[in-house]
Order: structure tokens, then sequence, then C-alpha cells
């Protein structure tokens, strides 16, 4: 029995596990083309689809709701069951997608434990919009995947 049955109310889809979905989808597409533009493009993205889908989140929402997936699966892989080096990560980006963008993943890094990111509680968004911190997130994420999946790869029989 649902929760929501004898209401008259539906519940409200979960765009977080939308925003997963289209967080993931900029990982592939990073790891498959070599370029960080799906990154920077993954505001747009989660922005339009929350509009097309009337999720009803209040201004921002859609943006926040990236960010905080994004940190709670880079959270999650910290914790997980494979070791990470972080440095192994930033220099996956740096090596790839070029200096600039390692530079962008170091600053949200300490969520993995990267001994010269800042610490996470002190990032914050920089006022007006410029170098939001999604994009960030992603490109961390890129580099968290292709570094394991490079260690998969190495132990494989």
């Amino acid at each position: 029995m649902d929760v929501y049955d004898g209401w008259g109310v539906e519940p409200a889809p979960d765009f977080g596990w939308v925003a997963r979905r289209i967080l993931l989808d900029a990982v592939d597409e990073i790891l498959l083309t070599g370029s960080a533009a799906p990154a920077d493009d993954a505001t747009r993205r989660l922005w339009v689809t929350e509009r097309r889908a009337e999720f009803e989140l209040s201004p921002g929402g859609a943006t926040l709701t990236g960010e905080a997936v994004a940190a709670s699966q880079l959270l999650a892989l910290r914790s997980g069951w494979t070791p990470l080096d972080p440095a192994a990560v930033i220099g996956w980006v740096s090596d790839r997608l070029g200096a600039e963008h390692g530079r962008r993943a170091l600053r949200v890094a300490g969520l993995l434990g990267h001994p010269e990111a800042p610490r996470w509680s002190s990032v914050r968004p920089p006022p007006h919009g410029g170098g939001p911190l999604l994009p960030a997130l992603v490109l961390l994420l890129a580099g968290v995947a292709a570094v394991v999946n490079e260690a998969s790869a190495d132990h494989a029989p």
C-alpha cells in the first residue's frame, strides 16, 4: 500500500535520481570523447530537464541537487571498497583534459582526501556564477571513474 493512497496526491518525482543519471551521462561522455565540455554543460542539462519535467524546484534547485548528488557520490567512492589515490585522479584529469581542468577538479578534491586540496568546508561557489562547483565535481567524478577503470584493467586476468 502506497503512503499516498487515499490522499488524492501523487508522490513528487525524485529529481535526485534524474540528476544522478545526467551526471553519469556527462562522466561517460568525458571518458568517451576526452573532452571536458560535458562537465561545463551539466548545469544546463539539469536546468533544462527540471523545466521540461516540471519538478517545481526552487530557483537554482537543479544545480544544487546536482552538486549534492555529485558530492555524495564522491564521498561514497572515497569510503568505498576500492582504495582511491586522489593524486592519481587529479593527475588523470590534468593529463587527459588539461591543466586548467585539473586545477578545477583539485578545488573540490578535498572530498576524496587530496592533501593539497582546500578543505571541503571552505569551498564556496564564487559570487555571480564564475567557476561554479558542479563542473569541477563532474571532472573529479570522471577522474575517479577513469582511474578505477584503469586499475581494474591492470588487475584483470
